[in-house]
């Protein structure tokens, strides 16, 4: 498991560092990239509890953290994928940002209440056991 979140970690930094080379927008890419770098400094200074949350919950924040900054690579309403769903889908906009939006409500709300019955130590909350 360790080997496993170690990997997840190091293939964030990775990647995280390819958008940064990679972007056409470096403004654009700082803002959008603000609320990483306070997720980073949140992770480090709660690193422990964040840690100890199951591996899916793990996964799921990694999985958006990873689709965030590949928007903030393309600024979102560039981003091939959203152009790729525009013309398919036939949507009038760029559908990426949508996407990503719900995947933050999606795959954020599992960690979310784990790391918040960890913290608080409350043993049962909402629908998570």
């Amino acid at each position: 498991v360790g080997m496993v979140r170690n990997g997840l970690i190091v293939l964030f930094i990775m990647y995280w560092c390819f958008t940064f080379i990679q972007t056409k927008d470096m403004v654009n890419w700082l803002v959008e990239n603000l609320p990483v770098f306070l997720f980073v400094l949140f992770f480090l200074w709660q690193r422990k509890t964040i840690l100890s949350i199951s591996m899916l919950s793990f996964v799921c924040i990694v999985l958006f953290v990873l689709m965030h900054i590949s928007g903030s690579q393309y600024a979102y309403t560039h981003h091939p994928i959203g152009i790729w769903m525009k013309e398919v889908f036939h949507l009038q906009r760029n559908g990426f940002d949508r996407f990503v939006h719900f995947n933050f409500g999606f795959l954020i709300t599992l960690p979310l209440t784990e790391f918040i019955k960890r913290k608080l130590q409350i043993s049962n909350m909402f629908i998570f056991s």
